[in-house]
């Protein structure tokens, strides 16, 4: 028989049995009953009995009737106490349960078990019962229904207390030291139909803290308490002053649901990253905030602030103060949009999460600052790149500044230039990851800069960062999955938006390099030697051996303006034969060629 396997927070668990008993009423004529009986429902894992069947006993010469139950149809599943479809069972007999109330058997009616799949859907079992003495046919149904029977379980912190059924959100945060203030937990169970099951018992305990309005009584750490209407339970838990993680535990049978819930203590350590180290001139970044207790456990509700502004540096040293004749960058600890690094974290000025972040919102302003703000003049004197630079931010942390966190941005100018690190060549059906870099007309990074990569020559494809992206601290990425064919792919690469924007092509040969074969030997002479007698010119090395441009050749004349100076490779061994002793490179000589 299969077990249904549902999930739950703890696991996958299988449905419990249940106990309950459902009786089909059947009324015998001879010939073919025609009505279907109905009994209570029962639930899958439980056992219904099927019957009670009248049989002929007293007309049978053996003094006891005998049926045949037999499963037809229906939605629902099941089978009788010997694990068939069918059971042939006669009165009196072990499968026969129809028992009088002192524990006889009742003649001439007969009522055996059948055991529903313990993942059998909502539905009904019919059955029909054949009477082997008289042939009457009696048509039964047994009902079942999953309503009462656990489907899942789920347990989360209580979002709002008088929500009616409570709605749960994942693990919280709590003030270790702050034992009046609570966190209300709820589990629910529900069945099959996503309905609220009432009147289970739930086994409740946490490993830290105390729980209070459990099972009626506060300060408890266990305790056994009945879901309601809804299907569940609510407990709150306290802190003891003592700082971890408390997990509190439910459990209904077998299914089982927890929530783990961050006790924190004092603020110990304070962490801070940009999302974008780097952006242009008008962008903006995030810096997320991360505050922890000696523990390493997140700290929730912390106050985040900034310290005084460092001063904004070049390759030549301090360009100025903040204030003075730089731009400062603006901070946003609200976390405006656009571009949160993350949905669910808040801006700083409303404190940590129960993660312990929060984010502020860094920008690069386009313009610098009215010195007057408060009239109706326009005195702004900086020039528009004036935010161009590295900024310092520092987010302050516990204390007096000790354990302050300095958060670098660099300000770059818009994109000026793009490079990638693309291959001239790669293998058929291969992938290669190409990365894109941005930078501004300095050479700074510039991040946060809309990107797209379009294929516009070449078989293959982008299967990764094509289309439309951004940069992340000046870099994007692309991958290229070749063809199985030779062939050549080209691709244009563009950063920035409107009139700003720039682009790049990269071309990439697919398939092995062409073969190329090896070039032969520089010409010795001017020409190509043909038979005959030519003026030719040596271009061979400076001083050969005469040798050297010998073959083919039957004599090699130079006249050095007093006499003729001559070379017969044929004379070579003759002493005195031979008075030419080397060639010069670019003199020219009459060559006899065979």
């Amino acid at each position: 028989m299969k077990k249904n396997l549902i999930s739950a927070i703890a696991g996958w668990k299988s449905a419990a049995l249940l106990a309950l008993v459902a009786m089909v009423a059947a009324v015998a004529f001879s010939g073919i009953l025609t009505s279907t009986n109905s009994a209570d429902a029962a639930g899958p894992g439980e056992s219904a009995d099927v019957g009670p069947v009248t049989t002929n006993a007293f007309t049978n010469p053996a003094g006891a009737g005998v049926v045949t139950f037999e499963v037809t149809g229906g939605t629902a599943s099941g089978s009788f106490t010997n694990g068939e479809q069918s059971i042939v069972c006669s009165n009196g007999s072990p499968c026969d349960t129809r028992k009088d109330t002192d524990g006889t058997d009742i003649e001439a009616s007969i009522t055996v078990k059948i055991n529903i799949d313990d993942d059998s859907p909502n539905g009904f079992i019919l059955i029909t019962a054949t009477d082997a003495q008289s042939g009457t046919v009696s048509r039964l149904r047994v009902d079942v229904s999953t309503d009462d029977r656990i489907a899942s379980m789920t347990a989360g912190a209580v979002v709002d207390s008088t929500a009616d059924p409570q709605v749960a959100v994942p693990s919280p945060a709590l003030d270790a030291g702050v034992t009046t203030t609570g966190q209300e937990i709820v589990a629910t169970l529900l069945n099959s139909k996503k309905a609220g099951l009432s009147g289970k018992d739930v086994i409740i305990y946490t490993t830290l803290g105390v729980l209070n309005g459990c099972g009626g009584e506060d300060g408890r750490q266990a305790c056994t308490e009945q879901t309601d209407a809804n299907g569940q339970v609510v407990v709150t838990l306290l802190p003891t002053d003592r700082e971890g993680v408390a997990t509190v535990n439910f459990s209904s049978g077998d299914f089982s649901a927890k929530v783990e819930v961050v006790l924190y203590g004092d603020a110990a350590t304070i962490s801070a990253a940009a999302d974008q180290s780097s952006i242009e001139i008008g962008g903006s970044t995030f810096i997320v905030v991360t505050v922890l207790d000696s523990g390493e456990n997140p700290v929730a509700g912390h106050p985040v602030a900034l310290r005084a502004q460092a001063a904004v540096g070049d390759d030549d040293g301090v360009v100025g103060p903040a204030g003075e004749n730089i731009v400062d960058l603006l901070e946003d600890l609200t976390v405006a949009r656009p571009n949160p690094p993350g949905a669910d974290i808040p801006g700083c000025t409303t404190g940590t999460d129960s993660s312990g972040k929060c984010a502020i919102q860094v920008i690069a302003p386009k313009k610098g600052r009215d010195a007057t703000p408060d009239d109706d003049t326009d005195d702004v004197t900086d020039p528009a790149d004036a935010t161009r630079g590295t900024h310092t931010v520092h987010v302050a942390g516990p204390g007096t500044g000790a354990n302050d966190m300095a958060v670098e941005i660099q300000v770059g100018g818009p994109p000026a230039s793009i490079s990638t690190d693309a291959p001239e060549r790669v293998d058929a059906l291969s992938a290669t990851e190409v990365t894109v870099t941005v930078v501004d007309d300095e050479g700074v990074l510039v991040g946060k800069v809309v990107t797209s990569v379009t294929q516009v020559e070449g078989d293959g494809a982008v299967i990764a960062g094509g289309g439309a992206g951004e940069t992340s601290d000046g870099v994007a990425k692309f991958t290229y999955l070749s063809p199985s064919r030779s062939g050549t792919a080209v691709f244009r690469v563009t950063a920035g938006e409107g009139a700003g924007t720039i682009s790049h092509n990269v071309v990439i040969d697919i398939g092995p390099a062409p073969v190329e074969e090896p070039e032969g030997p520089a010409p010795t002479w001017s020409e190509p030697l043909t038979s005959g007698t030519h003026n030719l010119v040596w271009n061979g090395e400076d001083g050969a051996d005469p040798s050297a441009g010998s073959e083919g050749v039957s004599a090699i004349w130079r006249w050095d303006g007093s006499t003729w100076l001559g070379y017969f490779p044929n004379a070579a061994d003759v002493p005195g034969g031979n008075n030419l002793g080397s060639l010069e490179n670019g003199t020219a000589y009459f060559v006899v060629v065979d």
